[in-house]
């Protein structure tokens, strides 16, 4: 029976080294895991740390150019407020030359009829004593060419 004991211990004694064994085989497999983790999980960390960063800046940007918006849209409406008042004056300014070309038409039209009257009234007679001068001197110097023809 001592002897049954013994093999029993040495097999006893077998499985636990080779317990043993494969348990150091898994811890050396987990080790290397867990390293790689860790690795892994550090890259990770410093690309979002690298992601924060450039997150950061883009929103300071941002925040400028919504600065800078801001700014440009309340000179715009100022500038926008100037052309108002420009155009109205400009409005203005048209209306009072209208204004004064009326008035300046009103003021000139009595003497153009009293010209167009005066030229109805003198141009017939002036047209006639034309054509008589004409006819005339067209006679005299057709009788003048006939005394000197006859020369």
């Amino acid at each position: 029976m001592d002897e049954v004991l013994k093999i029993i211990a040495i097999i006893a004694l077998s499985s636990v080294t080779i317990l043993v064994v494969y348990a150091l085989i898994f811890l050396s497999k987990t080790l290397k895991v867990v390293n790689s983790a860790t690795k892994n999980l550090d890259k990770i960390t410093e690309n979002i740390t690298v992601l924060k960063t450039r997150l950061m800046i883009t929103l300071e940007e941002v925040s400028e150019t919504r600065k800078d918006l801001n700014e440009l849209k309340i000179k715009s409406i100022e500038h926008l407020g100037h052309w108002k008042v420009t155009s109205d004056k400009a409005n203005n300014l048209i209306d009072n030359v209208n204004n004064g070309a009326g008035k300046v038409i009103e003021a000139i039209e009595p003497y153009e009829r009293l010209v167009n009257r005066s030229y109805e009234r003198i141009a017939p007679p002036i047209d006639k004593a034309t054509s008589i001068f004409s006819a005339l001197f067209k006679a005299i110097e057709v009788f003048s060419s006939k005394l000197n023809s006859r020369k």
